[in-house]
């Protein structure tokens, strides 16, 4: 399952935060950084909501990729009831839209107002990231979600050998810091 989570200077939907109500303009480049991390455990979920897992970064059912229209996110799905509920709620069109929860440090975004007043939050750089999410309701209208029709016996290949290696590396760093520990 493919989907954009943000889109580039794009407008929210009006938002509410801190009693303050704005648009939210995501620049390019805003992901850069944080998608670099080396310990980024990003989940994808459906409503924002922890208990309707789909996949995460650190196993490797998560891939994120950021190109000129927004932050992309890809998602392995499983043969859980979740995932047939989602995949089915894709198809019939009540998830459409996507979303996701990041923060950010002072200084790395501005307030500012449009032509006709409308306050303005510009975000600049993305300092942590947290989920990205099917929503039934998105801050985002322009944002979407589709199931990929089909994929290639190379392409499930390619996804099954990169998931092998993501968890290899992971076991390997457990056991070296089980080993650090024991030392200690």
């Amino acid at each position: 399952m493919d989907g954009y989570a943000s889109v580039f200077n794009q407008r929210s939907k009006l938002m509410l935060e801190k009693g303050k109500v704005f648009f939210e303009i995501i620049k390019p480049g805003a992901f850069d950084e944080v998608l670099q991390k080396e310990d980024l455990n990003v989940k994808a979920v459906v409503d924002h909501n922890p208990e309707k897992l789909l996949g995460r970064t650190k196993s490797g059912t998560l891939l994120l990729s950021v190109d000129d229209k927004g932050l992309k996110y890809s998602i392995l799905m499983g043969n859980t009831q979740l995932h047939k509920d989602t995949l089915e709620m894709v198809e019939r069109g009540d998830l459409y839209e996507s979303s996701f929860i990041f923060s950010i440090k002072p200084g790395d975004s501005t307030f500012t107002r449009d032509e006709n007043g409308n306050l303005l939050h510009i975000v600049n750089k993305i300092s942590g990231l947290y989920d990205v999410t099917l929503a039934t309701d998105g801050a985002y209208a322009n944002t979407d979600v589709s199931i990929r029709k089909a994929i290639s016996d190379y392409e499930l290949e390619e996804a099954k050998e990169k998931l092998k290696l993501i968890q290899e590396e992971n076991n390997n760093k457990r056991n070296y810091i089980i080993e650090l520990k024991n030392s200690l």
